[in-house]
């Protein structure tokens, strides 16, 4: 049983280490904003370390776990405009981690320090799948990492560097984000979430027969 409780110690950590790898841990307050055609997202400074994102997100608004269609989700190196990353999260294919869908990079990608970037993602003129924006002061908790600036919009309507600064809005449009480390598929996710949750069932089980029987011989 004690190798059955170390088993389960592992499969939530893992899981854990999968919901905290985020650039954006939390987004509080704000409005849900439909900020297409074009490209949304926020520009944000490296710090002193170089950072290595590994795949891509885009907010599940409705915290639902739908994903209405797919989004081209792209970093570029501000300083020289150039598209550093890209990725496509669709439907069926991404994987939910703390309100948002990710689908891994082919590559992971090196930021370096001291580097401004912008994330963004393209949105379609009717999207159902909503950004956040207008947030305050104090309500996005991001990485440490990293220091979050302003808003950004494309002036094109498809998959465009975000030239616009849209300040109004606030500390940035957060419809994507990224993360440190791969996500699983969506099996295998739902496998280690199971997996977790069969072994916390059977240690209730076995923790309940022996406070059966120790009632029993009292």
């Amino acid at each position: 049983m004690k190798k059955l409780s170390v088993l389960v110690v592992m499969l939530l950590g893992l899981i854990a280490l999968q919901t905290n790898a985020q650039l954006i841990i939390s987004v509080t307050g704000g409005n849900p904003l439909s900020v297409g055609p074009g490209t949304a997202g926020f520009e944000f400074q490296v710090g002193a370390q170089p950072l290595t994102l590994a795949t891509f997100g885009v907010l599940d608004e409705f915290n639902d776990g739908v994903l209405s269609s797919s989004h081209t989700v792209g970093l570029w190196d501000v300083s020289a405009q150039n598209l550093v990353a890209k990725t496509v999260v669709a439907p069926g294919s991404a994987t939910l981690v703390n309100g948002f869908f990710y689908a891994n990079l082919l590559t992971p990608v090196t930021l370096f320090a001291g580097h401004t970037y912008r994330l963004a993602v393209q949105y379609s003129d009717i999207d159902l799948d909503l950004a956040r924006g207008n947030v305050p002061q104090g309500g996005v908790s991001a990485n440490s990492d990293i220091t979050i600036k302003d808003a950004y919009l494309s002036s094109g309507s498809g998959f465009d560097y975000p030239n616009l600064n849209v300040s109004g809005a606030n500390l940035g449009f957060f419809g994507p984000n990224a993360g440190f480390t791969p996500v699983p598929e969506p099996a295998w996710a739902g496998a280690i979430t199971a997996g977790a949750l069969a072994a916390w069932a059977a240690i209730r089980r076995w923790k309940a027969r022996q406070a059966a029987g120790a009632a029993a011989a009292a």
